[in-house]
């Protein structure tokens, strides 16, 4: 693949042993020329380990996640960034405190064939395992009919 490169494109690839990503069956292009564009949506399913490597970064208690912010602050180092400050950008070192309240946990409504059809979760968990969703429905139209007064 790098002699290729070099002689077809002229281009000598930086990190010729990294592995290459397949377009089609014989076609394969280098990490190193491709562009993940941003904002770009992946839109097939995760395979088992991606899921589950998707759920341990996104369950974080509250105060693991500002401690990995703050982390990741201090490594950035904002303050020392020219585009930062050249557009009057500061961000602080501390997080922002807010009045908040937590509203009451809703009862789930799983589909009847679950082994729970109804949940209430507790401290904003819960698991979708073996878990069936009801299937939702359109209304072609409705009436609403008042006997009384």
């Amino acid at each position: 693949i790098a002699t290729f490169f070099f002689n077809t494109y002229n281009k000598r690839l930086q990190y010729p042993f990294l592995p290459c990503i397949i377009i089609r069956r014989d076609t394969y292009l280098p990490m190193e020329v491709c562009n993940v564009v941003v904002g770009q949506h992946y839109m097939r399913k995760l395979n088992e380990r991606q899921t589950a490597n998707m759920i341990k970064f996104t369950c974080q208690s509250p105060q693991s996640r500002a401690n990995n912010i703050s982390q990741c602050i201090e490594v950035l180092n904002y303050r020392l960034n020219e585009y930062m400050q050249q557009f009057g950008f500061r961000v602080s070192n501390e997080m922002a405190i807010i009045q908040a309240r937590v509203l009451p946990a809703p009862t789930l409504h799983y589909h009847p064939a679950s082994k729970e059809d109804t949940f209430i979760p507790k401290d904003g968990l819960w698991n979708l395992r073996n878990k069936k969703f009801a299937t939702g429905a359109t209304l072609g139209s409705w009436a609403c009919a008042v006997f009384g007064n």
